[in-house]
């Protein structure tokens, strides 16, 4: 499962995620939402229902959740409930799994207790330390 945000000139539409999988045609990312159709059209077979989405935005889902039972997805921002330390989550190929990155450090997910964390909408928190 992916998630990403919807490409759109309307600000309050590019705010959205699409949720689904993830395809690449023509230079253009796409998620395909689980409800996505295809239907014959004249002899042709046409996909409905897919969403143009940002490129950049286009994240993994781990398979874990967060303190709020969050889905945490790749590239999302993980906020400590305890501490200060802040996490983004990355695709490591050299390990072929799931990182947790800090100011100081990469550990693979696997290794953390993710009860404690929260996954947040604030990019800016990125510019802080990690503690």
């Amino acid at each position: 499962m992916y998630r990403a945000k919807v490409k759109s000139s309307d600000p309050v539409i590019s705010k959205r995620w699409a949720y689904g999988g993830k395809a690449t045609v023509g230079g253009k990312t796409f998620i395909i939402p689980d409800d996505a159709t295809i239907e014959d059209v004249d002899g042709e077979w046409m996909l409905r229902g897919f969403v143009e989405v940002i490129p950049a935005s286009v994240g993994q889902s781990t398979g874990k959740r967060d303190y709020n039972g969050r889905v945490i997805y790749a590239a999302d921002t993980l906020k400590s409930c305890t501490t200060k330390r802040i996490l983004t989550v990355a695709w490591a190929d050299s390990k072929c799994a799931f990182v947790l990155r800090g100011d100081r450090h990469e550990n693979l997910m696997a290794e953390w207790d993710l009860e404690n964390f929260e996954v947040t909408d604030k990019p800016e928190l990125l510019q802080e330390t990690d503690r």
